[in-house]
């Protein structure tokens, strides 16, 4: 899979809320950050997911995927049961698999 299938891949599994299949597309010892926090390994990130990120009850609009070789950016519109927030998550990958995904979020403010 390229840098764009498997973002894609990725927000399908989001909206379905299935972390294996988000399992399957990060590698073994993949490095997830979000909130000053990092999760190393599919297993730990897998379990984020299902036990904190999950219960937020994510819904993403995505922009428009800005592509370098195997990275990738992307500005989120994220709703979620405690609120909107304004995310990037920037992508980076590796024979086909995620292997560093950085999540740069903040609530979004009304203006």
């Amino acid at each position: 899979m390229d840098v764009t299938e498997l973002a894609a891949a990725y927000f399908d599994a989001i909206r379905t809320r299935d972390a294996e299949r988000l399992r399957s597309l990060f590698a073994r010892d993949a490095v997830l950050s979000s909130g000053g926090v990092t999760h190393v390994g599919r297993d730990a990130i897998t379990e984020w997911y299902a036990t904190q990120a999950f219960l937020i009850e994510p819904e993403p609009s995505l922009g428009p995927f800005i592509v370098d070789g195997d990275r990738l950016a992307v500005e989120i519109d994220l709703h979620t049961s405690i609120g909107q927030m304004a995310v990037c998550d920037v992508f980076e990958t590796k024979n086909g698999e995620i292997e560093r995904l950085a999540i740069y979020g903040t609530p979004r403010l009304e203006s």
